[in-house]
């Protein structure tokens, strides 16, 4: 069975199609928030008209079920299982894969940084590309400037040669700190 998985902010099926928000990443945090699994398996000809049970398990880089706090029950493994059965569409020919979609939505875990992965079983059978892997930032007390959602004020261009009526053009709409320069005025605007 061929496997696709793509970790999402929110996916959902609906007629066998995906529909994935913010799909594709592999890095959070420090703060996990809710997040989606968009799973797609290309399942056997020889495998359809069958009940096949499958359980994704959050596990760590050691390949070890990952345990979160429940409460006052203790701490239970990160597990989540189900069902599918697919049939063989009329017209289909023979030996051809069939198509199954299906989304799992998980909501936000207390993880801690490192790397973490979505194993796939199906019918107690897993393989090593059946898993989705991800990382957890830790927490910092600096900030990367690179990342600051502003810029310090800068003049930023110069005029280089005259416009089409001999005039010097005007500036262009530019971001410097944390107000917009527009033509020969400045506007306050919201920072980046």
């Amino acid at each position: 069975m061929r496997v696709t998985m793509v970790l999402a902010d929110a996916a959902q099926e609906v007629r066998g199609k995906l529909y994935i928000l913010g799909g594709g990443w592999s890095v959070t945090g420090p703060d996990v928030p809710p997040m989606a699994l968009a799973i797609k398996l290309d399942v056997p000809w020889s495998a359809a008209n069958a009940s096949h049970v499958f359980e994704l398990t959050l596990v760590d880089t050691d390949g070890r079920a990952v345990t979160v706090a429940e409460g006052n029950d203790g701490a239970s493994e990160v597990r989540i299982g189900g069902s599918f059965e697919v049939g063989r569409p009329p017209g289909l020919p023979p030996g051809s894969d069939i198509d199954c979609a299906f989304t799992v939505n998980v909501g936000a875990l207390p993880l801690v940084s490192g790397r973490y992965a979505w194993q796939l079983w199906i019918d107690g059978e897993t393989a090593e590309d059946w898993q989705r892997p991800f990382q957890v930032r830790p927490r910092s007390s600096t900030v990367d400037p690179r990342l600051c959602s502003w810029r310090a004020p800068v003049r930023v261009g110069s005029v280089v040669g005259l416009g089409a009526r001999g005039r010097a053009p005007r500036p262009r709409a530019v971001t410097a700190g944390r107000r917009c320069w527009s033509g020969w005025r400045s506007v306050r605007c919201r920072p980046r």
